[in-house]
């Protein structure tokens, strides 16, 4: 048996194969390198939100000098972790939000969803 080798252009439609892989992998390209980019936001974003709690913390522990009895202690601690709650809960949503639009918008684009 002798070896069989397929050139481009030697089989009829091998060229327009060849064509869809190429449009293909640009398409799928183009979406991983928006989601690479959100991902850095995100971190950036999580890193933000690090720093704000760091100096949200440090100020509600400055205050727990101020306490005079354990139901002020409770209190306060009870502010901070509802207010740590309420801030990571914002942050999730913002980082899912910057997720979710530019991929349906780019998966539309590469007709890969419906627009």
């Amino acid at each position: 048996m002798g070896k069989i080798s397929a050139k481009q252009g030697s089989v009829p439609g091998v060229d327009a194969v060849f064509d869809v892989e190429h449009t293909a992998i640009e398409a799928v390209a183009e979406t991983y390198s928006s989601l690479f980019g959100n991902i850095v936001r995100a971190q950036a974003e999580f890193l933000r939100l690090l720093s704000d709690r760091f100096g949200r913390n440090a100020q509600m522990f400055s205050r727990f000098a101020a306490c005079r009895s354990p139901v002020d202690i409770a209190q306060l601690q009870l502010q901070l972790g509802s207010g740590a709650i309420a801030d990571c809960m914002a942050e999730a949503q913002r980082m899912l939000g910057m997720f979710e639009r530019p991929t349906n918008e780019e998966l539309a684009e590469a007709s890969l969803i419906p627009a």
